[in-house]
């Protein structure tokens, strides 16, 4: 397990570009329900819509002061919010999928999310790993853009 603190803060216009070339890379690409390359139009578009939904939260997480991965909340009813993250490329193998979901956790439970889940592709045995040594239980399958899904749920305990 990593023993490298994860800090989220709000992504801002700022870290569009970043995003746009972390979403881009081919192991991304082919990880993603929607696995073509995006274009810079596409994604600039969708960041700034992102960024004004107020049912999406972005947050850049940061390792040792550099920004490692982009983490999505989609909150639904039911105090339920769909988490997505995306690793940089540079900061793969230093295991810090995990310690960023239990950052996740720690800020949904701050903003009365109950229950966070994932969607993720079945041959990609890095991300399940991943969600499973964060505590998340499997919890059926789903179809994401027309491909198929396993769902993941951790349900978000208070700590007071």
């Amino acid at each position: 397990m990593s023993d490298v603190a994860i800090v989220l803060r709000p992504a801002t216009a700022e870290d569009c570009r970043r995003v746009y070339e972390w979403a881009n890379d081919p192991v991304t690409r082919r990880a993603s329900f929607h696995s073509a390359e995006i274009t810079w139009a596409e994604h600039s578009m969708w960041f700034e819509a992102s960024l004004a939904n107020p049912r999406r939260q972005l947050f850049i997480g940061e390792a040792d002061g550099e920004p490692c991965a982009l983490l999505r909340l989609d909150h639904g009813p039911d105090q339920c919010a769909e988490i997505g993250i995306n690793l940089a490329p540079g900061q793969r193998g230093r295991r810090l999928g995990t310690p960023l979901l239990r950052a996740a956790s720690q800020l949904a439970e701050s903003s009365q999310v109950r229950r966070l889940v994932a969607h993720i592709k079945p041959d990609n045995p890095a991300s399940l790993r991943t969600f499973v040594s964060a505590g998340y239980q499997p919890a059926g399958e789903a179809t994401v853009a027309g491909c198929p899904a396993l769902r993941y749920e951790l349900e978000v305990t208070s700590h007071v």
